[in-house]
């Protein structure tokens, strides 16, 4: 079955195959409840769960063998395959198998991607109508590759989430620490602090860059933005992604209904989009701690918006590496710190 003819399994048309949005932020960022919001708008595809296609199956593709790479790409939960072959019947059946084999086949990513938004497009728990789809879209908390998404994505669109670090930095070392030690009271060391502030701050980097080189392509939005003002934000993604965007009523009344919670604290759920994340780094860090944060992550900061008072931003490059014990642990920080600091002259 040739793409020209993938509309012929009442699927999404090849236009809006080929118009991917792709939401991409910092780990513990805002990344999956944005990606929910996005999904609000009844032109815009979104899926119900995690993908990882480029961080687990593009990135191995030459590493194992075909057959274990085809069960990687299947594993998504909502990629009900065999269930939506059934459902199509014999002849369309027949014609879905056969283009997402010659799809995973092809070693090109931009067809083996779309298999997920064509299954799932057919799938009775999708409640939009196929025909209607403008776009469709998926979230990464890596920036691994994005230059060859652009590649072979020529009309697709990119939306970065960028969170305040003291916010999004504490909730990874939380996380990473309550992971270490199974427990929820879990606290935050140096060393999670400082490995989480290199992270936001290399993600950052390279979103600010890519941002700056292909400017009509891409949208920055700053997360506590968008939990201050969702309506007017949404408004504004939605128009870059699609042109249109509901009113700002009817994005109230659909953004009411999505759900959220946090894992870091189980107790804080419930429904429509909260306030609590902006200042959720309060309960979590001491002076000395932000003092870090301030440090490893305030210049790039300043430069996407945040008040610089609000950061100290005197950087000592020899204290913080004493911060981390081990030798070969502190030689890793230091190498990664030292090309943060040049990278920033990019951006």
């Amino acid at each position: 079955m040739g793409v020209s003819n993938i509309n012929a399994l009442g699927s999404l048309s090849q236009e809006a195959l080929d118009h991917f949005v792709y939401v991409i932020g910092t780990a513990r960022g805002g990344t999956s409840i944005f990606r929910d919001a996005l999904g609000i708008h009844e032109n815009i595809l979104m899926f119900p769960g995690e993908i990882h296609f480029m961080n687990e199956a593009w990135r191995c593709r030459k590493r194992v063998p075909p057959i274990l790479l085809r069960r990687i790409i299947r594993l998504p939960w909502f990629f009900r395959e065999i269930e939506v072959t059934k459902l199509l019947g014999e002849t369309k059946g027949r014609l879905l198998t056969k283009y997402i084999e010659k799809a995973l086949t092809s070693a090109n990513l931009r067809l083996m991607w779309q298999i997920y938004p064509i299954v799932y497009s057919l799938d009775p728990d999708n409640k939009k109508r196929p025909d209607q789809i403008l776009c469709w879209g998926d979230k990464a908390n890596d920036f691994y590759r994005v230059r060859t998404v652009r590649r072979f994505f020529p009309k697709g669109k990119f939306v970065f989430i960028i969170r305040d670090p003291r916010g999004a930095v504490s909730s990874l070392a939380k996380r990473m620490a309550i992971k270490e030690e199974h427990s929820l009271d879990a606290g935050i060391n140096n060393t999670k602090l400082i490995e989480a502030c290199i992270h936001w701050r290399n993600m950052v980097q390279r979103m600010a860059h890519f941002a700056k080189c292909y400017p009509n392509r891409t949208m920055m939005v700053r997360f506590e933005d968008f939990l201050n003002a969702p309506e007017k934000v949404l408004s504004k993604v939605f128009r870059f992604c699609t042109n249109t965007s509901p009113p700002e009523d009817i994005i109230t009344d659909r953004l009411q209904k999505l759900r959220y919670g946090t894992t870091n604290v189980p107790d804080e759920r419930g429904s429509g989009i909260s306030k609590g994340p902006i200042d959720r780094w309060k309960r979590f860090l001491n002076d000395k701690q932000l003092e870090i944060i301030g440090e490893l992550t305030g210049k790039t900061a300043l430069k996407l918006g945040y008040e610089a008072k609000e950061f100290h931003l005197k950087f000592n490059f020899l204290k913080i590496v004493n911060r981390i014990p081990f030798t070969k642990r502190k030689a890793v920080a230091a190498v990664k710190l030292a090309y943060l600091q040049i990278f920033e002259l990019l951006i």
